[in-house]
């Protein structure tokens, strides 16, 4: 239940009808965020490790689904118009990091599964960030949001 209400919530204050939302991970969590978001009338992207995952992601109602592993899940992205939410609900740093350039502008990352690693981004510096972010409790909030800063602050403009 627990699972349910935190993929939920996270989707039901990030996004809006119409909305393309990208849902990093297709088990745990994140098959709970595919079917809710496409109850709830999002354009619903999932996004997983493999090939094995396609047919469970389609199943559970997504539009569309990108295999991280054989291309650039954020350039996918960006080829879909980009994602007005990013739900990452598998905890890996790289992997969420990997996926901030698929972002639209003033893009949400919405972040349920809370990784050990920090967050890296390869991402594009512009001259500012804007946008929200979200996990789970206040304390995994603050630690994130420190570490975002903390990568953003680090990265080079180009």
């Amino acid at each position: 239940m627990c699972a349910g209400i935190t993929t939920f919530n996270a989707l039901r204050n990030a996004a809006r009808a119409g909305d393309t939302v990208a849902i990093q991970g297709v088990g745990g969590l994140g098959h709970l965020g595919v079917q809710f978001a496409r109850k709830m009338g999002l354009r619903t992207v999932a996004i997983g490790g493999g090939p094995d995952k396609e047919h469970l992601a389609q199943k559970l109602g997504a539009h569309v689904y990108i295999d991280a592993k054989a291309r650039d899940a954020a350039a996918a992205l960006q080829n879909l118009g980009g994602a007005d939410v990013i739900l990452a609900t598998a905890p890996s740093g790289a992997a969420i990091g990997s996926l901030l350039p698929g972002l639209k502008t003033r893009g949400k990352l919405v972040v349920v599964g809370v990784s050990a690693d920090a967050i890296q981004s390869t991402a594009y510096r512009s001259s500012s960030a804007d946008g929200q972010l979200s996990a789970v409790s206040p304390e995994e909030r603050s630690r994130l949001k420190t570490r975002l800063i903390s990568a953003y602050s680090q990265m080079s403009v180009q």
